[in-house]
């Protein structure tokens, strides 16, 4: 079989709805908007696990990418890090802690209680994302660094071994369940994202996976061609329910085996069908994903947002205008700063 076309428009249009479904999750907090019971408030839970798949599309996607690097290399692991962390970091000093310190947050955020040392250590924690007092979702900067670094080894089993994927997929399982015993293993970073790390690698390894049967012509065509769009609309729905519902499965990464059917769906739609308007849209918001996924921390961190949550939570309260707000401003905010450390990134490059 020939390939699926997956080309670069498709993987920002991928993180282009995986930022849209990320802000949905966390703008939809069921406690906020309704009382606990209430029919709405389950709906909003409900849909509250369904769009933490935005995490399963992104891991999936720097395993996807990572099969098409020339250098498959720790050289390269580190340039694609430095990529990572200095817009971050940027943002970081830039924006999150004079936010802490106007808040009058600052010392909590960095434990100052504890003496220079212990400001110094919280701080470099914060930088790699392995606490997240200064923005919430900085986790995946720590998550991004062991992954990537671990990449360039764990390549060369994925391919040379034929079923190298699926006994690295239970390896790191096992560790992560080694991790899980430790006592207090959450209260201590490096354990922690560790933990996290190795729960969600089978994400990326299946996202190299499909990298490597797409351009062997392994992958079979079920979502490609107008006649198969029911097919893929379908595949799309049962995805969101079965992520919705959650399966129980002691914290193994299931979503790696489920997750694909939905990336190659939206594949499937975008290649047989010409929405311009939409996949432009798609592709501009996928181009500034990562600047708007830590950017948009600063309306939800406690540490940061005693006025900025002011403007998506007030004046109204309704659901769709903290989402649209919250999406405009992000999106904005992301743009200046994008445009402000692209001439360091270009370097990088």
């Amino acid at each position: 079989m020939t390939p699926i076309s997956f080309t670069r428009n498709h993987t920002q249009i991928l993180k282009g709805i995986a930022l849209l479904l990320m802000i949905v999750h966390h703008t939809c907090i069921p406690s906020y908007w309704e009382l606990e019971g209430s029919h709405m408030y389950l709906l909003l839970q409900y849909l509250q696990h369904a769009t933490k798949m935005c995490v399963w599309i992104f891991a999936f996607l720097v395993g996807y990418g990572f099969f098409f690097s020339k250098n498959k290399t720790i050289h390269y692991s580190f340039k694609r890090i430095l990529l990572l962390v200095v817009p971050f970091w940027i943002m970081l000093f830039g924006m999150f802690i004079p936010a802490a310190y106007t808040s009058g947050e600052l010392g909590n955020a960095l434990n100052s209680n504890g003496g220079g040392k212990t400001i110094c250590i919280q701080l470099i924690y914060n930088m790699f994302g392995l606490v997240e007092t200064l923005n919430w979702y900085s986790w995946f900067v720590g998550f991004y660094c062991i992954c990537i670094l671990i990449m360039p080894f764990l390549h060369k089993v994925l391919d040379k071994y034929k079923y190298g994927w699926l006994v690295s997929t239970i390896g790191f399982y096992i560790i992560a369940i080694g991790l899980h015993t430790i006592p207090n293993w959450d209260n201590i970073p490096m354990i922690a994202i560790l933990f996290t790390s190795f729960r969600l690698i089978p994400l990326i390894i299946i996202g190299y996976m499909c990298a490597m049967w797409n351009v062997q012509g392994k992958l079979p065509h079920w979502f490609e061609g107008k006649k198969r769009i029911p097919l893929a609309l379908s595949t799309i729905v049962a995805v969101i329910v079965l992520q919705s519902i959650g399966i129980p499965s002691a914290g193994f990464c299931i979503q790696a085996f489920y997750m694909p059917f939905f990336i190659f769906a939206v594949v499937g739609i975008s290649n047989s069908i010409e929405q311009k308007w939409l996949s432009k849209g798609l592709i501009k918001v996928g181009d500034q994903s990562m600047y708007m996924w830590f950017f948009h921390a600063i309306f939800f961190t406690e540490t940061v947002n005693l006025y900025t949550k002011n403007l998506v939570f007030e004046p109204f309260h309704n659901f769709f205008y903290t989402f649209t707000m919250t999406f405009v401003l992000t999106y904005l905010g992301s743009w200046i700063i994008k445009n402000i450390v692209s001439p360091i990134i270009n370097r990088i490059k």
